[in-house]
């Protein structure tokens, strides 16, 4: 099994326990405003006078809080699918023989970005980018599109920015292998690309079925010898 470092994505985990707590705490506002609202009937032997002053008071914060509720849920949603998503992505790579060496959640304090996977192998360095959309994924002019409408950001850019950061890195320490591979896996069961192991404007764009194939696919060639492979590892594994 291939040897790992580093753990799971911590921006994720911390993003999706604030989400829970503010998500907790609308919900706990809609209830005190459906108590408020009882309480106020039930003083008034449930006229529709108050019933009526009730909405015309209380309809409008009611609306608010029941937005921000569903705001933040939708939130919390979005960051445990990109949970589950990268738990996927760990489980297939463990597959990989032991040569090679695999980072989770990397990023130098410098960083404006963190990289989901690393991996370091005969066949090359890869960076990835795990995304847990559902969808048909299809080109646009430049840009990824997902059931004909872009991302909510520009993910082709986002891979690259990764390889870009962890190639100035290891040449600033001297190091010049040939060029990392960027990879976007989406790890949904429902998803539909049909790029095959194509790459698009140099980022490859696959489902998680295909990514160990990408990976070993020119296990053969050898493009990193053992050593290159530990000269890397001793940079990766100083963080400053």
């Amino acid at each position: 099994m291939a040897c790992f470092y580093g753990s799971e994505n911590r921006y994720q985990h911390l993003n999706k326990r604030i989400a829970k707590v503010t998500t907790l705490i609308w919900l706990g506002w809609m209830f005190v405003i459906y108590f408020i609202v009882f309480i106020q009937l039930l003083k008034n032997n449930f006229s529709f006078a108050n019933l009526l002053a009730n909405i015309l008071i209380f309809g409008p914060i009611y609306l608010f809080v029941e937005y921000q509720f569903r705001k933040e849920r939708s939130t919390l949603y979005k960051f445990a699918k990109g949970i589950r998503g990268e738990k996927n992505v760990y489980s297939i790579l463990k597959s990989l023989p032991d040569d090679f060496i695999i980072w989770r959640d990397y990023k130098q304090k410098d960083w404006s970005t963190d990289i989901d996977f690393i991996i370091i192998g005969p066949t090359g360095i890869f960076s990835i980018e795990v995304k847990s959309h559902k969808g048909e994924i299809t080109m646009g002019t430049n840009v990824l599109l997902r059931n004909g409408k872009p991302f909510e950001k520009d993910i082709l850019f986002q891979a690259k920015s990764g390889s870009i950061l962890l190639t100035d890195f290891l040449r600033s320490r001297n190091i010049y292998l040939p060029e990392i591979q960027s990879i976007i896996v989406f790890s949904n069961k429902n998803i539909e690309i049909h790029f095959g192991l194509k790459p698009i404007n140099g980022i490859f764009v696959i489902g998680a079925g295909w990514l160990v194939e990408l990976i070993q696919k020119d296990m053969n060639k050898g493009i990193l010898t053992i050593d290159q492979i530990e000269q890397v590892k001793r940079s990766l594994s100083k963080v400053v």
